[in-house]
């Protein structure tokens, strides 16, 4: 089987904007170190690489330039986006096999629709710890929800704010 690498685009009808995404088709001969090396080269913040699986229809694996991580919505959209343009999926729902488990997707013809594990709930992040990571004083536009780490297969930092205003406003600080 010939090994593919694609460089596709998340959420965008063509080039000129959404998500960037490497994508790897018949990757089940790839070692780890390999597919680690490919996603350095590929240079996007992740890259799938898509294999046969006994458990799903797909076992999918995702790797930044750096490492491994267990799920990418970006990349999954992406990727079966690529699997059904090329006809080796249709519209219907399919399963991929991840590191964050065994997760559904209904393929539309223009739309990816994929599911996450429930959510869980780790540290809680004092608000004066952030406040260095954007260029404005931000302390009083931050609700007052907790600021806290979640995941549904991959950890991100939820910081809720007040308005849609203050969610526009945050630059972050590049330092």
């Amino acid at each position: 089987m010939t090994n593919f690498t694609y460089k596709v685009m998340a959420f965008s009808e063509d080039s000129n904007g959404g998500n960037p995404a490497g994508v790897v088709l018949n990757a089940d001969s790839f070692i780890e170190n390999q597919m680690l090396s490919i996603a350095k080269e590929v240079g996007f913040s992740e890259t799938a690489f898509v294999m046969n699986s006994a458990l799903a229809d797909f076992r999918v694996r995702f790797f930044t330039p750096v490492d491994e991580v267990d799920l990418c919505g970006h990349a999954t959209v992406a990727t079966f986006n690529l699997l059904r343009d090329l006809g080796i999926v249709t519209t219907g729902e399919y399963t991929q096999e991840t590191k964050a488990g065994i997760l559904k997707l209904k393929i539309f013809e223009k739309h990816i629709y994929m599911e996450q594990n429930m959510p869980k709930f780790y540290e809680v992040i004092d608000k004066n710890e952030i406040e260095g990571c954007f260029e404005s004083q931000l302390l009083g536009y931050i609700s007052d929800m907790p600021i806290q780490i979640a995941s549904t297969g991959l950890r991100d930092i939820i910081l809720p704010v007040k308005d849609l205003e203050t969610l526009l406003a945050l630059n972050p600080n590049n330092v």
